[in-house]
């Protein structure tokens, strides 16, 4: 082997041929062979491929949602601190959905959601009718403002909310909805 060549793995054999037909036949009029050798320094490949893996894994992180805020009830507000705290909250939210009307004024709960980059969810818990109004305020670079909105909340996500709520006394029912959720 020559001296600063790479070992065969990185050579690659070309072969083509230019064919003619002959008859019934077809015969090769031109042939040629050769030999190409790639010769891209390994580090320069690797280091590519891990900056393209951590920016991937910064925009994974960034678009998984809300991951610290506070669930509030009328004298107290309970932190929610990280991610698997959030979680019960908005496990079911990726399921599809009909918007539902406004229900009937009942008792409720005040949630506020925050994610790494500034976005905000605001949301309105009411437990009787087993519904939730969402709204994300300013939006976020993936998918902007959305809502309010009223949706049914599954029973699942109400087993998981029933834990928080039990610690917490409701707001009183309010006269009429809101139309702007205002931060507290």
């Amino acid at each position: 082997m020559r001296r600063g060549t790479r070992p065969h793995s990185d050579l690659r054999l070309e072969h083509r041929a230019v064919l003619c037909r002959e008859g019934s036949n077809l015969v090769p009029l031109r042939s040629e062979v050769r030999v190409n050798q790639y010769r891209m320094p390994r580090l320069l490949i690797c280091v590519a491929l891990l900056g393209v893996c951590a920016s991937a894994g910064v925009c994974a992180a960034a678009a998984k949602g809300p991951d610290h805020g506070a669930f509030c009830g009328a004298f107290t507000c309970i932190a929610l601190q990280d991610e698997p705290s959030v979680q019960p909250i908005i496990s079911w939210w990726r399921a599809p959905f009909t918007p539902r009307a406004a229900p009937p004024s009942a008792a409720y709960y005040r949630i506020q959601l925050r994610d790494r980059l500034g976005s905000e969810w605001l949301l309105l818990y009411v437990p009787k009718h087993r519904t939730m109004r969402i709204w994300q305020r300013e939006g976020s670079q993936y998918t902007g403002a959305a809502g309010p909105y009223w949706r049914r909340v599954p029973a699942s996500a109400v087993l998981a909310l029933r834990g928080i709520t039990r610690q917490l006394m409701p707001l009183r029912a309010p006269t009429a909805w809101p139309k702007i959720l205002r931060r507290r």
